[in-house]
């Protein structure tokens, strides 16, 4: 799976844009009063206002190439505070073959960075900088009705990373693993390891696969189009 695209909401727009175009330097593609749209490699994230009683948030993953990872973090270090679990900044996840590290944006955004050693490649290019990111890696999806949204995002052909069933208490990945990139999808109330925000559900849309779409509301409904 590739993650062409995906549209995400605020009510911090001019945190948002000063701190990832202006702080640390991520492509401008386009932008208005209301929202701004950069470029995370070969992927696209729109960052739109949203007037809400409460604040939207989300988790999502970048890839890094296989071998930036030290220098992506010591970039970041400079720029940002890197969050933490257990006194730990950077996490090994054996399962992925990779490696993250995490920190939250002024829009409560639980952000990372991931290098995936055995599907990403090499850049040979000396330092970092955003311009190297690979695409987008992972997107949340939260709902309650974990199990219809899973159903519907198996049709549109995504399957449960390593055929898994799909659980309803848990974070299910979807896609394929050689793809190198995941919709996270769990209920609310559980946790964001390197955070202390539990997953609540807000409205974002995703386009896939160059032309398949996915848009969640905020009662966390799941609507499909397919291309063909």
């Amino acid at each position: 799976m590739h993650i062409d695209r995906v549209h995400l909401y605020t009510n911090r727009i001019d945190e948002l844009k000063d701190f990832y175009i202006r702080k640390l330097e991520f492509e401008l593609v386009s932008e208005n009063d209301h929202s701004f749209e950069m470029n995370i490699g070969s992927s696209r994230m729109v960052f739109q206002s949203m007037q809400k009683h409460r604040q939207p948030f989300y988790h999502f993953a970048f890839n890094l190439p296989s071998n930036k990872f030290e220098d992506a973090k010591k970039w970041a270090k400079a720029k940002v505070s890197l969050s933490k679990e257990e006194g730990e900044d950077d996490v090994y996840f054996d399962f992925l073959k990779s490696k993250a590290f995490y920190f939250t944006d002024p829009g409560g955004n639980i952000v990372e960075l991931i290098a995936r050693q055995s599907l990403s490649p090499v850049d040979k290019k000396e330092g970092f900088h955003p311009t190297r990111l690979l695409n987008i890696s992972e997107m949340s999806l939260t709902t309650d009705d974990v199990l219809t949204v899973g159903r519907q995002l198996q049709d549109m052909g995504l399957p449960v990373r390593e055929g898994e069933p799909l659980e309803t208490d848990t974070l299910d990945f979807l896609g394929e693993t050689e793809g190198g990139a995941f919709l996270l999808l769990g209920p609310q109330g559980r946790r964001w390891i390197f955070s202390k925000q539990d997953a609540e559900t807000h409205p974002l849309e995703i386009k896939v696969n160059g032309g398949n779409f996915i848009e969640l509301n905020e009662e966390g409904k799941a609507s499909m189009t397919h291309s063909f």
